[in-house]
């Protein structure tokens, strides 16, 4: 795919078009957030075990039934487990938040027999899951954002990747556990490598370079010029005030150039 859009490009160009590819931000963050699926150092191969226990109750029925039966009566709605799957986005995160809601459940079927001891998480595992969800809930927030069909999302990017960037930074200084640590510094590793650094002065140009495999690196500059128009978005939180001039002058220097195609056509 990344290819054949970079072939598009050449050939838009050769024609005196102006096609882009920007790539598809949902996925570049899902991307970053697939990362969760290994293991660290400090994990006790927690996300390999909370896959194998969701897929205990998902391939049997009879599992299952008990589960939503040891929910009837509770102050929620009786639901089963929902297993993560690659190439569904926040997929990881759904995974982790609905078995963290079962756990109690989960406690009583071992307690009772239903549930092998040794297929439900330790107290350990269950720590780190919890700081596994803390960690990748700012990508689920943001992949949310970007499934509206009610709102223009394009404008939304920047406060998107400065926030979820923020977010891991905010996590590194003040980590509950090794685990969340090491989780965190590996995200927000990969997720400067796909979108930049954020260091002022960097953000309006990142797009001119290329990421991991030749993917589109940082926000795109129609994205940016996108957010300055927007009412909702034209503080343009993430820049400074050089790049938020910059920003300013492109969309000048584009109004002269379609001015004068206009005038070409009468």
């Amino acid at each position: 795919m990344n290819t054949l859009m970079r072939l598009m490009k050449e050939k838009s160009m050769e024609l005196g078009g102006h096609a882009e590819f920007n790539g598809c931000v949902d996925h570049l963050l899902e991307l970053t957030t697939s990362i969760a699926f290994d293991n660290t150092p400090h994990s006790e191969n927690t996300m390999a075990k909370a896959r194998a226990l969701c897929g205990h109750f998902t391939g049997s029925t009879q599992a299952a039934g008990i589960l939503l039966l040891k929910q009837v009566g509770g102050d929620k709605i009786a639901v089963g487990c929902i297993q993560d799957v690659v190439t569904r986005w926040w997929s990881t995160y759904q995974m982790a938040h609905r078995l963290i809601r079962l756990k109690l459940y989960f406690a009583l079927m071992v307690a009772e027999g239903s549930l092998a001891a040794d297929t439900n998480l330790s107290p350990d595992q269950w720590i780190i899951l919890e700081d596994t969800v803390a960690v990748l809930e700012p990508f689920m927030v943001a992949q949310r954002i970007l499934e509206g069909e009610k709102y223009v999302t394009i404008s939304l990017v920047l406060i998107i990747i400065t926030t979820i960037r923020s977010r891991l930074m905010n996590v590194i200084e003040k980590a509950f556990s090794q685990h969340q640590f090491e989780l965190a510094t590996a995200l927000l590793e990969d997720f400067n490598i796909r979108w930049g650094s954020g260091t002022d002065g960097t953000v309006f140009n990142e797009h001119l370079t290329l990421g991991l495999r030749n993917r589109p690196k940082g926000i795109p500059r129609l994205t940016l010029l996108a957010t300055f128009v927007d009412p909702r978005t034209k503080s343009m939180t993430g820049l400074g005030n050089i790049e938020i001039a910059q920003v300013r002058q492109a969309i000048k220097s584009m109004a002269v150039e379609d001015s004068k195609l206009v005038l070409q056509c009468h």
